[in-house]
């Protein structure tokens, strides 16, 4: 057989590199997953693979999360956690491992997380939830007061942190906490149903109603009950 001659690069097609996504691209992506437009986010982000970037695959893992897809969005996010995007793969890795109940790995992620960037919102929140299963409240007081700082606009901070007043019979600043919540989110079932119950609580049986109308108030009635 004769020998293959050794190939001449500069002779072979220059394959074009794929720009990165813009932020704002990336920032559209965000606000779908967000809001659970996972269809929409699933479509905005085929085409930003092929860019081989780290914003993206964290992305893609967010929406594994999203998704409920835990092991892929753990595996997403474990590939990430020593490059330029950590600090919030250790963020969306903590936030997996405590909805698979691995409550250790789950602070020992958001722990790490919040060491890298004590701006990560939704760190600190995962970590005001673990705190409360534990019952340490001082803990999670002090992680949802930076929970809240870092995203004053996010009305499941303060629903959250309503919640954790009201498994301490604190009705009083629940009923605070969650009023602020419902103003932001205000067809947030969740927060109106727990609102109702923080005022029925205190023995207020007709301010815990006001909010409920003829689709609701079965349930309201049911859960002061």
């Amino acid at each position: 057989a004769r020998d293959r001659k050794p190939a001449n690069p500069a002779a072979e097609p220059a394959v074009a590199a794929v720009a990165p996504p813009s932020p704002q691209a990336l920032a559209m992506l965000d606000s779908a997953i967000a809001e659970g437009r996972l269809a929409d986010a699933r479509a905005m982000i085929a085409p930003m693979w092929a860019a081989d970037s780290a914003e993206v695959v964290l992305r893609g893992a967010e929406l594994a999360l999203a998704s409920g897809s835990l092991v892929e969005a753990v595996d997403g996010f474990a590939g990430l956690t020593d490059g330029p995007v950590a600090a919030r793969a250790w963020q969306g890795l903590g936030i997996a491992r405590l909805k698979q109940s691995r409550l250790a790995d789950a602070i020992t992620a958001l722990d790490k997380a919040v060491q890298l960037d004590e701006g990560l919102a939704r760190a600190w929140n995962a970590r005001a939830v673990l705190a409360d299963r534990q019952q340490d409240w001082a803990k999670a007081d002090a992680a949802y007061a930076k929970a809240i700082a870092a995203a004053p606009g996010d009305a499941s901070m303060l629903a959250n942190r309503g919640w954790s007043h009201l498994l301490r019979g604190h009705h009083v600043a629940a009923e605070r906490d969650l009023e602020r919540a419902l103003a932001m989110a205000p067809t947030d079932m969740v927060v109106h149903t727990n609102l109702a119950l923080a005022r029925a609580m205190q023995g207020r049986y007709q301010d815990a109603f006001r909010n409920s109308d003829r689709k609701n108030l079965a349930t309201d009635l049911n859960s002061v009950g």
